[in-house]
């Protein structure tokens, strides 16, 4: 999470974010998180959910619904999904549950003093 006056930012991993800036008196918010139905982004997650999922380590389910074509037949389904999720399986997250570093990187698993994988 990152806040600049009345700017917010809230990081939960690749394609999965939300920010609100404040513009000469606008207020501008955009919400993304890949795999997730954009009318279920729009309608009902909230900045305050991504504040929420990152700092107290809870996972967020929503409904939607899908059509999808297999052999030609096109079905419709009803899913409950993860959402929002504060779990990075591409990153070594360190103590500070916010600060991480990406698989690779040279200070993560090497020496005593070098940041360790936050298991969960």
């Amino acid at each position: 999470m990152r806040r600049l006056g009345n700017q917010s930012f809230v990081g939960l991993k690749s394609k999965m974010y939300s920010y609100i800036l404040d513009e000469n008196g606008k207020v501008k918010n955009n919400k993304t998180a890949k795999g997730v139905n954009k009318d279920v982004i729009k309608s009902e997650i909230k900045h305050s959910d991504s504040l929420n999922v990152l700092l107290n380590e809870v996972t967020m389910h929503h409904q939607m619904l899908s059509i999808r074509s297999e052999l030609h037949q096109i079905s419709s389904y009803h899913l409950n999904e993860v959402s929002l999720s504060p779990f990075d399986d591409k990153r070594y997250i360190l103590d500070d549950g916010i600060s991480s570093y990406s698989y690779g990187h040279y200070l993560v698993g090497k020496g005593p003093h070098a940041p360790q994988c936050k298991k969960k």
